[in-house]
């Protein structure tokens, strides 16, 4: 795992599984922040938002039967670090090409991406401790060891 839980207090354990949890549940949307904004260059928008849902729709079938503490580290720093230049650089490119309403969204999406998730618990998952976002967080707290193995919701 790349994040040392071993240095975090409660509270930042806590969060970090929160967090982590509720991009778990989305995750599809989530770790495409960086790469939609590219394949907008290659394919029609339709094209790559259906693909979106349909990835989001399959990933509700196995979002919480497999969880893995290392993915999730993997995805926040992937996400994180290149999201935006991502976005500005095909921004930069469609403005270049005169596409402005592709230009918008290549700019938007690792905002758009929160809200375009197929499941509607998402929504709700980002405003509170939702039991869907807690299944994951159980799941995460006992690979990464701050739970017992058999903890339960």
């Amino acid at each position: 795992m790349i994040t040392n839980l071993n240095t975090y207090s409660e509270a930042e354990i806590q969060r970090w599984l929160h967090i982590r949890a509720i991009e778990w549940t989305g995750w599809p949307a989530f770790v495409t922040q960086p790469i939609i904004p590219i394949l907008l260059i290659y394919f029609p928008l339709l094209s790559v938002v259906i693909a979106l849902f349909i990835a989001d729709f399959f990933w509700r079938f196995i979002r919480y039967s497999f969880v893995s503490p290392d993915l999730v580290d993997i995805g926040a720093l992937f996400t994180v670090f290149l999201k935006w230049p991502s976005a500005i650089g095909a921004t930069i490119y469609f403005l270049l090409h005169q596409q402005y309403v592709l230009s918008l969204v290549a700019l938007f999406w690792p905002i758009i991406a929160g809200f375009i998730s197929f499941p509607v618990d998402m929504l709700v998952s980002a405003f509170q401790r939702h039991p869907l976002v807690g299944r994951v967080e159980v799941e995460l707290a006992k690979r990464v060891g701050y739970v017992s193995k058999d903890t339960v919701l």
